[in-house]
């Protein structure tokens, strides 16, 4: 039996998302000098950068940067663009992923960033986005599921000189080891998020009878993990591996990088077992051998419990009869039941959807079981790439992402703290292995309990094994786990009357 409900495709996605955050985000070290005036013309205005983007020897797509002079509204700007264009086939389904941002700084010193635009398109939905900022205050307009809304970010200030450190940087003070912190602007969360970086080579090759010198640069995100940039001597991004080498950037020219090969990406994201289990909807208990080094990955929680044997690795037993009591902390009690970006818990439709999904529910048992199963019968189950939650609202499509997305959201209007995590399911013995996935925990009677709309499952199958989520990122967890297969010790299915 194969389930059609797993998100397999989701992890490799993910990685190739990734990839457009860091595509420019190069570290900010050594620039030329303290002052705010910078070299125009180490900026190569004009000229645009071409990426092929590749996994797996396929090129998946490409991406584009460049610097343009131009005037905007009557005043003469620097105006920094790039695009990302992704094409892959997930369950037989081609996706097409586009975004384009732009971002406008003043043309004198200190070059400050004045506005900007941002659109995302994908699966017939388009994301557009909206910055202006005047007195250090962003406000942004956002527009998505065809409904606006606002955000503001009090004390910003983005420099061109923040955006161009590749091209600014003085490499005559570069030296091996060199380490430094740095900072870049997410445009889609609309925040400043911080990054490590340290100089790890210096090297030289040959390009078309040419002798090339170029910097090996390492850097590390929360939640995206490692990322290994190549920048030649005059700051140009060669190339870049993520997640180990899962995905690259390479540059091209333009007719190169945009001769794209869509690939398949639901196997890439599979982590194989050596026996088949069954049907997983069946399954009430599950023990599992893992080899070493992945203790990082699978740890004891709900449902969940992993130690380590004599013969060496690791045995996770999943299952209700397994784990450990999670008693949810104050802390995090008051953290997932706020309102975000993600979760638009007070949005009018919202507060429509949960007081119809719950009814006279009571009970948060009884709460969490109503949610369940409007959320499961809401969402037409497809293959999709990331939705905001009103989006999901108005398209009614999505995969396991967008169902533990809205289940979050109603939960937490419905007053029960929930939370998405995210780890692996069993696809079924047709395929005979695990697929990422993604499910939620909610709180009852004070404690945390796995649950998953996906699955239409108040008691999730002990197929559901649940990352850490805290110590590495969800795609190396998967690259590590596909490298060390799974070896199934022992299933324990429902009795015969329960099925």
């Amino acid at each position: 039996m194969a389930i059609e409900s797993n998100c397999a495709f989701r992890i490799p996605l993910l990685v190739i998302v990734l990839c457009f955050a860091f595509a420019y985000d190069a570290p900010a070290m050594a620039l030329q000098s303290d002052s705010n005036e910078i070299a125009l013309d180490k900026l190569r205005i004009g000229q645009t950068a071409w990426h092929g983007v590749y996994s797996h020897g396929k090129k998946v797509g490409h991406s584009s940067n460049a610097y343009k002079k131009r005037e905007l509204n009557g005043l003469n700007v620097i105006t920094f663009e790039q695009t990302l264009k992704i094409e892959v086939v997930a369950f037989l389904v081609q996706f097409s992923f586009e975004v384009s941002e732009e971002l406008d700084f003043e043309s004198t010193s200190p070059y400050r960033l004045v506005s900007g635009r941002r659109i995302e398109k994908s699966d017939g939905d388009e994301t557009q986005t909206t910055i202006k900022i005047e007195k250090k205050e962003l406000t942004a307009e956002i527009i998505e599921g065809g409904q606006k809304r606002q955000k503001t970010l009090a004390n910003f200030q983005w420099l061109l000189s923040d955006t161009a450190k590749s091209e600014l940087r003085d490499y005559s003070r570069v030296v091996v080891g060199d380490k430094f912190d740095d900072r870049d602007f997410d445009f889609e969360e609309l925040r400043i998020t911080d990054s490590k970086n340290e100089v790890k080579a210096v090297k030289k090759t040959v390009a078309d009878g040419v002798p090339i010198k170029f910097y090996e640069v390492d850097s590390f995100e929360e939640g995206v993990g490692e990322v290994t940039s190549r920048f030649s001597i005059h700051g140009e991004l060669l190339s870049s591996s993520i997640a180990d080498g899962f995905m690259q950037l390479k540059k091209e020219s333009p007719e190169a990088a945009q001769n794209i090969e869509p690939l398949d990406l639901a196997a890439l994201g599979e982590v194989v077992i050596d026996k088949p289990i069954g049907d997983p909807t069946e399954v009430t208990e599950m023990e599992l051998r893992v080899n070493s080094g992945i203790a990082a990955v699978i740890k004891n929680g709900p449902w969940q419990n992993l130690r380590k044997v004599k013969e060496g690795g690791f045995v996770v037993s999943v299952g209700k009869v397994h784990g450990h009591k999670t008693i949810a902390t104050p802390v995090e009690l008051d953290e997932n039941l706020k309102a975000t970006d993600a979760y638009p818990v007070n949005h009018p439709t919202i507060e429509r959807m949960t007081k119809e999904a719950i009814g006279d529910a009571v009970e948060p048992a009884d709460k969490a079981k109503r949610l369940i199963a409007f959320v499961s019968a809401y969402i037409t189950y497809a293959p999709v790439f990331d939705k905001s939650v009103l989006q999901i609202c108005e398209s009614r499509r999505g995969d396991c992402s967008e169902h533990a997305q809205l289940f979050t959201t109603m939960a937490r209007a419905a007053g029960l703290p929930c939370r998405e995590v995210s780890g692996l399911v069993y696809g079924g013995d047709d395929v005979q292995a695990f697929g990422g996935h993604a499910w939620n925990e909610v709180v009852i009677d004070g404690q945390w309990v796995p649950v998953d709309a996906t699955w239409e499952e108040f008691a999730i199958n002990a197929t559901h094994i649940r990352f850490s989520g805290d110590d590495e990122p969800f795609v190396s967890a998967i690259l590590k786990l596909k490298k060390n297969p799974f070896q199934l010790i022992k299933v324990k299915l429902k009795p015969a009357q329960q099925k």
